[in-house]
């Protein structure tokens, strides 16, 4: 089984498994954070909710860990295990994504945001 160079970088924006931040930094992996949570939105309204079209203020100024405003070093709003040191050079910043999640449906504008 061939393993993954570390001279990737990895955007990181879900918890699925054991793939997370923390664990992929001490693996040697350089992280974008884009954690779903924070992050992520959809350009238009989703079924039931689904997914957000505009950000949780309040979550973005006090949803980390002890009621912290969310930094790029903020991966979790609830175990700060999880999250890393502002100063960790394998922490290369972060982006928010504003995902296209409506396939044949999208307008051109949609696309290419």
């Amino acid at each position: 089984m061939e393993k993954i160079s570390t001279d990737v970088t990895v955007q990181h924006w879900w918890f699925p498994g054991g793939s997370i931040p923390v664990q992929l930094m001490k693996q040697g992996f350089s992280i974008v954070n884009s954690v779903q949570v924070f992050l992520y939105l959809d350009g238009r309204f989703a079924e039931n909710r689904q997914f957000p079209w505009t950000l949780n203020l309040t979550l973005l100024w006090s949803g980390a860990p002890g009621g912290k405003g969310w930094a790029l070093n903020i991966f979790s709003t609830n175990d700060p295990t999880n999250n890393t040191s502002i100063d960790n050079p394998l922490l290369r910043g972060s982006i928010m994504a504003v995902w296209n999640d409506w396939g044949n449906n999208a307008t051109p504008l949609e696309i290419y945001y």
